[in-house]
């Protein structure tokens, strides 16, 4: 009798005898607790099942590496394909609706759609909806002038990116010249000036280049040195498929910067020491019993009304006053955070619990 197996869903590109997808470091190792926990799995895509025969090409790790084989059909998938464009995305979505639609498969998580889907969803919550920022879809300039004028200094970002890439800070000044800064699709830095609303619009709308952006207002998130921060946090389902917390640290950015995220050159610290370090005690209370509060609250809310999902990693930003807001949640989150700031237990957690939710689903299909 064939064994149940869990599949890890990549987009993938094949080279001679050797699979290309990223992660291999994360694959590895959930592979290694996989042979720990009896959860056998294979890395696959979806554009390589044979569905007459149901069978699959996949990957597995051998003694000496990355091994293909054919495999019968998973009997949970967990989801890490990340599509680098829209036309990825259109090519992939027919073969990953195929493998969602088969009765005998079921998905540890399914993704999220986008900011703006999560940010309608959450807003219906009462308690929630107090840690968003006004947000809204960039539709025109007028609609745009009417924020900055507002705000005097707003962000717009893609509703689908990620790692800070497509981010842009719009500030209006007193001589009616307009800052921009920001980092451009290949996460590269910018900052650039202009004297002018209408070519300053034109730019924009050249650099937005059809593709859907949040409005929102700038707000002050940095620490006592100017340096941009943003907390993320890691939650997550355990053996039993209930929501955990596994872990937290800061990412802090370069001063002058826009984002904090790692690839744009932060860098990860410990969630306590960077907080105690940066503001009173009573405040650094004040946004521990937040976090853990949105941590109880925003999983199971956003799960009930999107669907299952297995893991988010929610980001944070902090005000001076110990304000916090929710800036984005993304299903399909990494974990390079936690190496960076050396915590092992962590690390290891935010492995193993995905093998342990998959062992829990497997006993139940």
């Amino acid at each position: 009798m064939n064994p149940f197996y869990l599949g890890i869903m990549v987009c993938r590109v094949l080279t001679i005898n050797q699979p290309t997808f990223g992660e291999k470091t994360f694959f590895k190792n959930l592979f290694l607790e996989g042979k720990k926990l009896g959860v056998p799995m294979y890395i696959f895509s979806p554009l390589d099942i044979d569905w007459p025969k149901e069978m699959v090409k996949g990957y597995y790790l051998s003694e000496t590496g990355w091994k293909e084989k054919v495999f019968p059909l998973p009997r949970v998938v967990y989801d890490r394909c990340f599509y680098p464009n829209q036309q990825v995305f259109k090519m992939y979505q027919p073969y990953v609706k195929r493998v969602k639609s088969h009765p005998s498969i079921k998905f540890l998580g399914f993704g999220l759609m986008g900011k703006w889907e999560v940010y309608e969803i959450l807003k219906t919550s009462q308690e929630l909806s107090s840690w968003l920022p006004p947000s809204a879809l960039y539709t025109n300039e007028k609609e745009m002038l009417k924020w900055l004028n507002q705000y005097q200094s707003i962000i717009l970002k893609p509703i689908s990116g990620s790692h800070g890439r497509g981010i842009i800070r719009l500030t209006t000044h007193t001589n009616n010249q307009y800052s921009l800064i920001g980092r451009t699709e290949k996460n590269e830095f910018f900052h650039c000036v202009m004297s002018d609303w209408r070519k300053t619009v034109q730019w924009i709308n050249r650099f937005v280049n059809k593709r859907k952006y949040l409005v929102q207002p700038y707000l002050n998130l940095t620490n006592k040195d100017g340096n941009p921060f943003d907390v993320r946090i890691l939650a997550q389902k355990n053996h039993k498929g209930e929501w955990t917390l596994t872990g937290m640290a800061v990412r802090c950015g370069q001063k002058g910067h826009l984002t904090s995220n790692l690839h744009g050159g932060g860098k990860a610290e410990e969630i306590e020491d960077f907080l105690n370090r940066n503001f009173p005690e009573n405040i650094v209370k004040k946004i521990l019993w937040s976090i853990q509060r949105m941590v109880e609250l925003l999983p199971p809310y956003l799960e009930s009304h999107h669907g299952r999902l297995i893991e988010l990693g929610i980001d944070i930003g902090i005000e001076p006053n110990g304000q916090i807001w929710l800036l984005e949640v993304n299903s399909k989150p990494g974990r390079r955070v936690f190496q960076e700031i050396g915590n092992k237990e962590m690390q290891a957690s935010s492995i193993r619990n995905p093998v342990k939710y998959a062992r829990y689903l497997l006993e139940r299909v």
